[in-house]
């Protein structure tokens, strides 16, 4: 009886390798993927932090005591969570 290629602890072994290549090169490309929505995301979400930096100005402007007692109360509720 004659063992297939296949069958072979040489032949298991390059099956072996290829499967492990195929398992790579997937992982390549969802890493690929990955870092493309990873950009995109962090584009909205900078594109998003300027228009609410630029809201936030003009909140401040329109009123400003308002803002400074928003703050002043922030300041001391984390002043005092942070404290403990």
């Amino acid at each position: 009886m004659s063992e297939s290629p296949d069958s072979t602890p040489a032949g298991k072994r390059e099956q072996v390798r290829e499967s492990a290549k195929k398992v790579g090169e997937g992982f390549s490309e969802m890493r690929d993927v990955a870092k493309d929505a990873a950009k995109e995301v962090a584009g909205i979400s900078k594109e998003r932090a300027g228009e609410l930096a630029g809201e936030l100005e003009n909140y401040i402007r329109e009123k400003p005591i308002q803002a400074v007692l928003i703050a002043t109360g922030v300041g001391v509720v984390l002043g005092m969570l942070l404290r403990r």
